[in-house]
């Protein structure tokens, strides 16, 4: 088991704000650090994926929120699975990219 941190950046000059798509073990942790100016909101509207809740957290400017439930899948033999998320930037006043939404890889 790991703990993989996720880093929100804002592309300096602009009104984008970035994260990253990691891919994860099945039983690793996840934190978000925010490295952008302002708050940022983290929303996860799963009951699997990083635990058996849906959750949402404010992370403020410079800091790590730990989640602390480990990554699972709904068929933990399976394949793949990818739980999409948004955060929300406040320096920006939109919601981050991540190549797409951004989302977490079980493996």
């Amino acid at each position: 088991m790991a703990v993989v941190n996720i880093a929100v950046t804002q592309v300096p000059g602009t009104n984008v704000c970035y994260v990253p798509a990691p891919k994860i073990q099945q039983g690793d942790k996840v934190t978000w650090t925010n490295t952008t100016t302002d708050d940022v909101v983290l929303l996860f509207p799963h009951t699997v994926g990083l635990g058996s809740h849906v959750f949402s957290h404010v992370i403020a400017a410079g800091q790590t929120y730990h989640h602390l439930a480990p990554a699972d899948k709904k068929n933990p033999a399976g394949p793949e699975e990818r739980f999409r998320y948004a955060l929300f930037c406040r320096s920006a006043g939109r919601f981050a990219v991540g190549g797409s939404d951004p989302e977490i890889i079980v493996m």
